[in-house]
């Protein structure tokens, strides 16, 4: 939904409208339990400082391929309504 009201940084117009009344009560995460590290990719041939200097990313999680993304999203949902 685009407003025509403007955007404080800019003219263009704001493509969304605050939902008044609207709170996040609680987040979560679910995530594979396997770690990739730039050091474990050496053997790819790619340097670990190289990749960090150019992305930031020391690390990232690789799932086996039973687990499906509505796994880990199932995950990341009971864990938000715990720490809700």
């Amino acid at each position: 939904m685009t407003s025509t009201l403007p955007n404080a940084e800019s003219k263009r117009p704001v493509r969304h409208q605050p939902i008044l009344g609207l709170r996040v009560a609680g987040t979560g995460l679910g995530v594979p339990e396997n770690v990739v590290t730039n050091e474990d990719l050496i053997s790819l041939g790619c340097d670990s400082e190289w990749i960090i200097q150019r992305t930031g990313i020391a690390s990232r999680f690789h799932a086996p391929a039973n687990v499906a993304t509505s796994d880990l999203a199932t995950k990341s949902a009971k864990n938000a309504i715990q720490s809700a």
